[in-house]
């Protein structure tokens, strides 16, 4: 169970990253807002199994 909190924080993070940089990168100021916006709703899954990981730990 542990584990996959564990993937999942990673996997979440990684996915932020991923949506931070393709905005860093957009031109259209509209797409790049949206970038964010999906970034910081991927970060907020990762705080999720965040929580998770460590009221369980």
């Amino acid at each position: 169970y542990l584990q996959g909190l564990e993937f999942a924080i990673q996997d979440e993070q990684k996915t932020v990253d991923f949506y931070l940089e393709i905005s860093d990168e957009a031109s259209d100021a509209h797409l790049k807002e949206l970038l964010r916006r999906i970034a910081a709703d991927e970060q907020n899954h990762a705080v999720w199994f965040l929580y998770y990981f460590v009221k369980t730990k």
